[in-house]
């Protein structure tokens, strides 16, 4: 058995013990030099910043992430009314217990890539996908869970847990469960289609920002997907993992209805703050790319000015050089009608001068003297 354990995790699981960072390099080498330049004070500041970002980052993916996994087979399994069957409840509860131990496996793996190389996966290339087939069902799979899954039962268990569904207005909540989910289907569907090529890579693509497709997709991914995954879906994270787990019950719930609740405004403020500077960025952005074109007909300017005195130039040139010719040419003619008449002039005085005894002066071209 210890050796079966130790092939499988040699196999399967091979490397997800390491934990050295592969920026460590770096980090010595800039840590050094930054030694040297600032002082205690600011390095202390720099380093309890890099910690509290660390733990933002756990603390939130191990929320959203593993317990949200949970959370959202439970709160799915409600709205389907798949816990109403006989030994239903017991069988979700197993199969989200389950869901939830797969995704806490791949939570370490991903804290353990992020502390290694202190970023996330990077995306699988096109070209890659047919040797990388594992990885692309899991990110998918992985997508439907936390996203499509996630935001039904984000809806019904943030509901439940600030009062707003009772039974008088469950059918209302669990219609509004189901369109949100609808939605969120048809996202993880495009985001597939996208993927494996089959949509024009610019459709679903957001690297043009001058564009307004990607305008609308930024600002939906902001306004809507943040707010419903990661402030509904903390909020109801915490209410249905707490339910999965037999800690809440009807005697329990005025226990961890303020802890959930507390956990909703705690990301509520988190998603402000990041649609803050979203909407600074976009400010930013909008305002370059009016500087960009600014500059750029500025330029077009300076480049039809002197491209239009150049013209005018040629054109004068042209004009001028056709009036010479002109000239030129009624010069030449009236040389050449002045030189005819001249030579007709000194043909006839030469044949008004010539002697009547041609034979006692020089004899002309082809006469001989008798």
């Amino acid at each position: 058995m210890k050796q079966f354990c130790h092939q499988c995790h040699h196999h399967c699981f091979h490397g997800c013990c390491d934990w050295h960072r592969h920026r460590k390099t770096t980090e010595s080498s800039s840590s050094s030099s930054s030694s040297i330049s600032s002082s205690s004070t600011s390095s202390l500041i720099a380093s309890i910043a890099k910690i509290a970002s660390y733990l933002q980052i756990i603390s939130t993916k191990f929320l959203l992430e593993v317990m949200g996994a949970s959370g959202a087979i439970w709160g799915c399994s409600d709205i389907l009314s798949l816990r109403n069957a006989p030994d239903g409840a017991t069988r979700i509860r197993s199969l989200a217990i389950l869901v939830g131990v797969i995704f806490l496996v791949r939570y370490w793996w991903h804290m353990k890539h992020w502390w290694q190389f202190e970023r996330d996966y990077l995306p699988i290339h096109k070209m890659q996908r047919a040797a990388h087939r594992c990885a692309c069902f899991q990110m998918h799979a992985s997508n439907f869970v936390l996203q499509v899954l996630g935001g039904a039962g984000a809806i019904w268990g943030c509901s439940e847990a600030i009062m707003l569904r009772h039974a008088n207005n469950a059918m209302e909540w669990r219609m509004a469960s189901m369109v949100v989910g609808s939605v969120f289907l048809i996202r993880w569907m495009f985001q597939i289609a996208a993927n494996c090529s089959y949509l024009v890579a610019s459709w679903w693509s957001t690297d043009d920002p001058s564009s307004i497709r990607t305008t609308i997709l930024q600002w939906y991914e902001m306004l809507v997907v943040k707010l419903v995954l990661e402030v509904f879906g903390a909020t109801g994270a915490v209410w249905g993992f707490s339910e999965v787990v037999t800690l809440r019950n009807s005697d329990t719930n005025r226990f961890w209805r303020p802890i959930a609740i507390g956990i909703g405004v705690i990301y509520l403020v988190r998603w402000i703050c990041h649609l803050t500077k979203f909407v600074q960025s976009e400010r930013e952005s909008v305002a370059a790319a009016e500087r960009v074109a600014q500059v750029d007909v500025d330029d077009d300017d300076d480049v039809t000015g002197p491209d239009e005195f150049a013209i005018s130039e040629v054109a004068d040139l042209q004009l001028k050089e056709s009036t010479d010719t002109l000239n030129t040419t009624a010069s030449l003619e009236s040389l050449k009608s002045l030189d005819v008449s001249v030579t007709s002039d000194e043909h006839a005085s030469e044949f008004q001068h010539q002697p009547a005894f041609p034979s006692l002066l020089v004899p002309l071209k082809g006469q001989t003297f008798p």
